[in-house]
């Protein structure tokens, strides 16, 4: 007979590509080469190709499908069986929350683990105030020893909206893996630009990309950008490169693959963007420009310029450059200068960064994590949004 697992990891998410989702990735299959107790509840996506044979998949969201599968697993005593829930989005927060209520009534121990991996995470929902206060209850009532912000900058930005003392919270930096390859000036005569992450508005770096290039070329830099990525905003960056009449130097190169982006990204002149691909392409050893969130045009400059550690989060009271005006500076770099700068900006990626190992053992040393009667309501009402949105994406067809 086959004994159940007296320890299960259990990570909530859809393994699309983007930088959360690879991070996750690599986590999980480091966690099972380890030979520890793996899942991931989630649909199938791009990256699912890419996880270790051993990591048992639930292809569900729905905390009662995946409480349900699990607790099949247990055998005849729940009691023995140790569960840390991982999550790194507030949503999948609130799933985990109500998993927690599941698998506590069945005498399971139940340990969470949260990161907040965007200066804004808990209130992108800002229109719905009601789901703003939902996503705050659950971000106090997970565990606080084992819930994180990925750098001190998102800390600074969700103390400030709350109004809160956050400082007891602890920082666990973004993990990042020692590239294979390095980057090099390349001594061409155009300048090429590439950008990689979904195409969505608070990354508005790729909205103007056709308008700084075409700024760039009637000042003499014979400038090219090419676009990695997806998103809502795709539609709108393909008529601004029409209206500006760069379609010969401004490309969207749709969907970049997780295991080409090393080898793709070095072969440009300069990166510009945010979040885990800026820290993956400067640890490249290339100039890679940090751009500000939720703005079109604006940027701190190279990574090592950017205040505190900060990947694109604002912070307040710090002046950003114009992204155009930072770019053409580095257009005008020697091929010894801009080794110089690239260099900076992989120094500055490491220190910006932690290793996935570190990730591993944050997990592992998750703490417990108790739900009483006084969230009932709250869990009611999380039930029930949960229930909704999983409907509107079953509806959409991106389940």
């Amino acid at each position: 007979m086959i004994q159940p697992p007296r320890e299960i990891f259990l990570f909530f998410g859809r393994l699309a590509l983007g930088g959360i989702e690879t991070m996750i990735l690599k986590v999980v299959n480091q966690m099972a080469e380890a030979g520890l107790p793996v899942i991931v509840a989630g649909q199938e996506a791009q990256l699912s190709q890419h996880l270790r044979p051993e990591v048992r998949r639930i292809l569900s969201i729905s905390p009662k499908s995946v409480g349900r599968e699990l607790v099949s697993m247990f055998g005849d005593n729940p009691a023995a069986v140790s569960v840390t829930i991982v999550s790194m989005t507030p949503w999948e927060l609130l799933r985990a929350a109500l998993l927690n209520r599941l698998l506590s009534r069945r005498g399971c121990t139940v340990r969470g683990f949260h990161l907040v991996t965007h200066s804004r995470a808990f209130f992108f929902d800002s229109r719905m105030p009601q789901l703003r206060r939902l996503l705050r209850w659950a971000f106090f009532r997970a565990p606080p020893a084992s819930t994180y912000f990925m750098n001190e900058a998102a800390r600074d930005a969700h103390q400030e909206f709350w109004k809160t003392d956050l400082r007891d919270y602890p920082i666990l930096r973004l993990p990042i893996a020692e590239p294979s390859v390095s980057w090099k000036p390349s001594g061409g005569t155009d300048f090429r630009i590439v950008s990689v992450g979904r195409l969505v508005p608070f990354k508005g770096y790729n909205r103007v990309a056709p308008l700084v290039v075409r700024a760039l070329r009637d000042g003499g830099i014979p400038a090219q950008w090419d676009v990695w990525g997806y998103g809502q905003d795709e539609g709108l960056i393909a008529e601004t490169i029409q209206s500006a009449g760069v379609d010969q130097w401004v490309r969207l190169r749709g969907t970049l693959s997780y295991e080409r982006f090393n080898e793709t990204v070095a072969r440009y002149d300069l990166f510009v963007g945010m979040g885990t691909a800026l820290l993956e392409a400067a640890r490249l050893g290339m100039p890679a420009i940090t751009a500000v969130e939720g703005t079109d045009d604006q940027a701190y400059g190279f990574l090592n310029e950017t205040p505190l550690d900060s990947v694109g989060d604002k912070v307040a009271g710090v002046l950003t450059r114009d992204l155009e005006t930072v770019i053409e500076d580095a257009a005008r770099f020697s091929p010894a200068e801009a080794a110089a700068a690239g260099q900076r900006c992989r120094d500055s990626a490491v220190e910006r960064s932690s290793s996935v190992e570190t990730m591993v053992q944050a997990v592992e040393q998750a703490s417990l994590w108790h739900l009483d009667s006084r969230d009932t309501r709250r869990l009611g009402a999380a039930a029930l949004l949960v229930a909704l949105r999983d409907l509107r994406i079953r509806l959409s067809g991106r389940a």
